[in-house]
């Protein structure tokens, strides 16, 4: 009996320490986060809350944590839409995407290699929706000639999957 209770203690001491480790990973994630959204403010590419003009940072960011660059630490895709004051539509359909990846104990953050890939496209947009296993998955959205700016008609689902710090795009079939 009392081995089965040590053995007990141990299991519940073992998830404790891992939920911990994860904790503290999903820290830094969001300093790494934090330290890059400050850098943005503080160069001009975004505004505080109260500016009259440009784009600033929503109040609903979105994290995705899993393991990107396959070294079995928890890395994070953020998204979110920037919000454009001063009105108008300019950013209807944009989502920032970062990828933030774990480079010995610290985190880094990649705020170009999703941009870069979208980039390739010939026209259209991808919103990330989910990323888990290393797969980032979301869907692609794009205008016929006589579509409206408020309803794209060609949408598809695509897979992002990252590799040796390279990302590949595939569309998948319906």
């Amino acid at each position: 009996m009392k081995r089965k209770n040590t053995l007990g203690k141990l299991l519940i001491g073992g998830l404790i320490i891992t939920s911990c480790q994860q904790k503290s990973k999903h820290q830094k994630i969001i300093s790494a986060f934090e330290n890059w959204k400050n850098t943005q403010l503080s160069i001009g590419n975004y505004q505080t809350k109260n500016s009259e003009l440009g784009q600033g940072f929503p109040d609903e960011i979105i994290v995705f944590y899993t393991d990107l660059n396959q070294d079995e630490n928890v890395d994070a895709i953020i998204c979110f839409n920037p919000i454009l004051f001063g009105g108008g539509n300019a950013l209807m359909n944009a989502q920032e995407k970062l990828m933030i990846v774990s480079k010995n104990e610290n985190y880094e953050v990649d705020d170009s290699t999703l941009s870069n890939l979208e980039r390739t496209l010939k026209s259209g947009w991808i919103h990330v929706t989910n990323a888990s296993n290393g797969v980032i998955s979301g869907d692609y959205y794009d205008y016929k000639k006589k579509d409206g700016r408020c309803c794209p008609s060609i949408h598809k689902q695509v897979e992002m999957n990252v590799i040796n710090k390279k990302v590949s795009l595939t569309f998948k079939l319906k």
